[in-house]
């Protein structure tokens, strides 16, 4: 039995992610955790002008506590709800504190967490995808990310970024590890290669051997040029079905991240579709 967290934003419940959290929970034996993320910081009122404006905002504000307390009730009353009538193991937990620690603090101790991929925990939209609390997330994470779109659909397909890199093999094995329920699905190894270079697959021996140990069906495609996140991209939305994305990520410095987006971020951009995410 694995251990699955799912994250959510009681003022703004992510249908999406219980979706997908019942749907792999109910392919193998998990403990679902819903992890509600009730930042003492964070509510769906402004100080200014709600409060600052209403003739007795002590009493407004009180009100307004009461409306965002009754909301958070509900979201967790529908998790429970799903998980009953799921059969599904569950845990809630409700962190009060700053919600980036805590939730951070939580990965420490999970198999795998579940997250929407728009999730913000401000009253705020950023305007573009991920926002600043996933980028982080996926760089500070101490355990695999499942980041799913704002929809749900399931999954059809699951597509291995592979680049010869040991961070992408360290991703494939930890799907394979945890979501071995899934295995009967294709399976699809995509790589690119710059124009100019040869068809081979980097340790093409090497990645066959431990893919035929895991998968009946696996086809290999191979992507011709020089920005990888272009031809990936490109590639998946010409796509009419619903893949799972599986990549390594995040394993550049900082700095070299302020001028050149992580391939997570660009698929996060471009496509609506469930990636999953590991990085040693």
């Amino acid at each position: 039995m694995i251990k699955i967290v799912a994250v959510f934003d009681g003022l703004k419940f992510s249908a999406a992610t219980l979706d997908y959290a019942i749907h792999l929970c109910n392919k193998q034996s998990t403990h679902l955790v819903a992890v509600f993320l009730d930042d003492f910081t964070y509510h769906s009122y402004r100080v200014y002008p709600d409060l600052m404006k209403d003739p007795q905002p002590a009493e407004k504000q009180a009100e307004l506590e009461k409306k965002d307390s009754d909301t958070r009730k509900a979201s967790r009353e529908r998790f429970e709800k799903a998980c009953h009538e799921h059969g599904i193991s569950y845990t809630i937990h409700i962190d009060k504190s700053i919600a980036y620690q805590e939730l951070i603090h939580e990965t420490i101790y999970a198999d795998l967490v579940i997250i929407c991929f728009q999730e913000t925990f401000t009253r705020y939209d950023p305007g573009s995808h991920p926002s600043a609390f996933i980028r982080d997330l996926m760089v500070h994470t101490q355990c695999p990310l499942l980041l799913v779109p704002p929809v749900f659909h399931p999954v059809d397909r699951t597509c291995f970024l592979f680049n010869g890199q040991p961070s992408s093999v360290y991703a494939l094995k930890q799907y394979n590890y945890l979501l071995g329920a899934v295995h009967a699905l294709p399976v699809e190894v995509i790589t690119v290669k710059d124009d100019d270079a040869s068809n081979h697959l980097p340790d093409n021996h090497l990645l066959r051997e431990l893919l035929k140990r895991h998968y009946k069906q696996v086809d290999y495609t191979m992507l011709k040029g020089m920005i990888a996140e272009v031809e990936i991209v490109d590639h998946l939305r010409s796509r009419t079905d619903h893949p799972l994305i599986v990549l390594g990520a995040y394993q550049r410095g900082m700095v070299s991240r302020w001028f050149r987006p992580s391939m997570a971020d660009e698929l996060i951009k471009e496509l609506s579709i469930p990636i999953f995410v590991a990085h040693t």
